[in-house]
């Protein structure tokens, strides 16, 4: 993209190299206890939020 492309987009509210809140909390896929980031610590995590809306 170019830097005037760039420019257009919205904010996102984060920045590169500030870390993800550890205290984010979602439901276990397997319908057990909920999870949080900080259980996936030091292990790569790929999230895929999206929205139906």
């Amino acid at each position: 993209m170019s830097t005037s492309a760039t420019s257009q987009l919205p904010s996102s509210g984060f920045e590169a190299g500030i870390q993800f809140p550890r205290d984010l909390s979602f439901p276990a896929v397997d319908g057990g206890e909920p999870k949080t980031i900080a259980d996936f610590a030091g292990q790569k995590l790929v999230l895929h939020i999206f929205a139906s809306w």
